[in-house]
């Protein structure tokens, strides 16, 4: 009976950080909390429940000049794998009429840009420096 006792007090105190893991992120439904559960769609509907975005908009200008319309979906396309490269989701909206190509970048309420297509790499490093810290948590002391 007593090897039972510490048996079951052994087992209790291995589960007991799980336990108290589960039951907080059932009280506040935020997936960090969750133990061994964490998905990146779990995060972003965290994040839009909250009132974050952890989304990026790219708006990219085409000059008429630009390429045809391969070339620009091919260089919307990279965009969108450089974010990914760096574990980012974005989205980008092309529109033509611009003078130059102009890429722009919003991330919540802040807005990047624009960069000319040249130089889209140093939007895409700011946009996701933004983005990380909109995502840090504020510490109150």
């Amino acid at each position: 009976m007593r090897n039972f006792l510490y048996m079951l007090a052994v087992i209790l105190l291995v589960m007991m950080p799980t336990s108290v893991s589960l039951a907080w992120y059932y009280f506040t439904r935020n997936p960090n909390l969750r133990p061994l559960g964490i998905t990146q769609e779990a995060i972003l509907a965290y994040e839009n429940l909250i009132g974050r975005s952890a989304q990026v908009i790219v708006r990219v200008e085409w000059s008429d000049a630009s390429g045809s319309e391969a070339v620009l979906e091919r260089f919307a396309a990279q965009i969108e794998r450089a974010f990914e490269a760096k574990g980012v989701e974005a989205r980008v909206i092309s529109q033509m009429g611009a003078e130059q190509t102009l890429i722009s970048y919003s991330i919540g309420r802040s807005f990047l840009g624009p960069y000319r297509g040249a130089h889209a790499s140093d939007g895409i490093r700011a946009s996701v420096e933004a983005l990380r810290m909109l995502q840090k948590p504020v510490r109150g002391g």
